[in-house]
């Protein structure tokens, strides 16, 4: 779902970015925000993917291979793809409680949290992504440069850790992305 929440993002903001709003993202945003009643099952008109991820490699902000990008983007979300896709309501489901939060459970006492902990930075790294779009979206140029230059940071703190080639082969899709929109 954190892979789909960033490339959504991605894709929404250089729609504004670049001022390039299209009736994908007319319709992607209706599907986003369409509620849900009761027992009725309403037929959400979702966005496919492949066309979320052409519009980002094909925009102002693409790199010198657009069909590399769109193949990364294509294989990373093969390797994180769940059955789950993130809409408001259901996003907004997991929030509340006192004091309020999201309220969502790992998978404590498996095999699978030593890889996680492994790939933690990845989470966070996308997570500094969409802030950097968030910002520049926004027109807070201040912000925008000061999380551009923490994403520098972090990136240099986990490639001493674990190596580049290590690093980019795991999200080669915003790597793409960012080196020429935000640069």
């Amino acid at each position: 779902m954190l892979d789909e929440f960033n490339e959504d993002i991605q894709f929404l903001s250089l729609g504004v970015i670049y001022s390039d709003l299209s009736e994908l993202h007319k319709r992607y945003l209706e599907a986003f925000y369409m509620e849900e009643f009761g027992c009725e099952k309403t037929e959400r008109p979702m966005i496919p993917c492949q066309k979320i991820r052409a519009y980002i490699a094909n925009s102002q902000a693409r790199g010198p291979n657009p069909y590399g990008a769109i193949k990364a983007g294509k294989e990373v979300s093969n390797i994180y793809s769940g059955f789950v896709h993130g809409v408001s309501p259901h996003i907004m489901d997991m929030y509340g409680g006192q004091p309020p939060k999201f309220h969502v459970r790992g998978m404590l006492g498996t095999l699978r949290i030593i890889e996680h902990e492994e790939d933690l930075w990845n989470y966070a790294y996308r997570g500094i992504l969409s802030c950097v779009f968030a910002a520049k979206v926004f027109g807070h140029e201040k912000m925008f440069n000061c999380i551009r230059d923490y994403r520098d940071e972090f990136v240099e703190y986990w490639k001493d850790k674990y190596g580049e080639n290590k690093i980019w082969h795991r999200y080669p899709g915003n790597l793409v992305t960012i080196r020429f929109a935000l640069s």
